[in-house]
């Protein structure tokens, strides 16, 4: 005769199947937190890393002479960045062309094309086309957010933007290597 213990009986003398519940979700959640904590430490270590082996190059497109420079003290935050600026955008497209930026910050509004004929250049150009592109505009018109990230902007970026904000997306996009351009919108 073999005796197969019950499995109810097996369990402390006052505990009851809720509280076994309530002990297996608890379990589950620490496990998903930790989970969560060493992914972001994963992430982290991985930015530091890229960020003191490579320099990041980020061209800014942009006329307006005062949003350019402090787009510069914005930048100085990260010191392995070096921040490259051209005042028109068929300047921009031909120093993206030459330096290959690891970014593009593109102004909507410039003198000679609009920022969108410069996000259309650089997505058709093989040269340019795995280059990310943000678009920084003071037009925060749904539609024309829409437009844009549908024609492969990475993100837009309304002025005056929120500086921690900026640099976090910046973080992430530097960080992302060259694919397709994903649309979503910094908020």
């Amino acid at each position: 005769m073999t005796f197969t213990p019950d499995p109810d009986s097996a369990r402390a003398p006052h505990s009851h199947p809720h509280e076994a519940r309530k002990a297996e979700e608890a379990q589950k959640e620490a496990k998903e937190k930790a989970e969560v904590a060493n992914q972001a430490k994963s992430d982290l270590l991985a930015r530091l890393n890229r960020e003191l082996r490579t320099p990041q190059t980020i061209l800014y497109i942009e006329d307006n002479a005062s949003n350019a420079q402090l787009m510069g003290l914005v930048i100085e935050r990260r010191p392995s960045t070096r921040l490259l600026g051209a005042a028109h955008g068929a300047e921009g497209v031909a120093l993206a062309r030459k330096h290959h930026p690891n970014l593009v910050l593109l102004d909507l509004n410039l003198p000679d094309i609009n920022g969108d004929e410069v996000l259309e250049q650089l997505q058709s150009d093989p040269l340019t086309a795995d280059i990310p592109v943000v678009m920084i505009s003071g037009d925060a018109l749904p539609s024309q957010v829409q437009r844009l990230l549908a024609l492969g902007a990475r993100n837009y970026v309304t002025k005056p933007f929120n500086v921690r904000s900026f640099l976090a997306l910046l973080d992430e996009v530097l960080s992302t290597p060259p694919s397709p351009p994903a649309a979503h919108s910094l908020s």
